[in-house]
């Protein structure tokens, strides 16, 4: 079952991204698969790049059903959402209320 679940990962990987190319991978395919944590301090944008591919690829991954299990999904704290998301200018970000402010009312 495991087998099979990959094979439909890898060749979906192969379709949608052309590092993945199952008859020619890339050099960046290489690169991305190596130990890239030097680069944060080397390189920031290099570091930021291969962070934010894996993030993207993992999520449009899940969003496939191709990742996770009948079991098991990919969690993250829904309460952390708003912060996360907010975007100046745009949504004002609510104000937490307090101890304080919570007994006075």
């Amino acid at each position: 079952m495991a087998s099979k679940r990959n094979s439909r990962l890898q060749a979906y990987l192969s379709c949608q991204y052309t590092d993945f190319d199952l008859n020619k991978p890339t050099k960046r395919l290489t690169s991305l698969y190596s130990d890239f944590s030097k680069l944060a301090l080397l390189n920031q944008y290099g570091y930021d790049a291969n962070v934010s591919y894996w993030r993207s690829l993992i999520l449009d991954c899940n969003m496939q059903g191709l990742l996770g299990c009948i079991n098991h999904k990919l969690a993250f704290n829904a309460s952390e959402l708003p912060d996360q998301f907010l975007r100046p200018g745009i949504v004002k970000k609510k104000k937490k209320k307090t101890d304080e402010t919570s007994r006075q009312k």
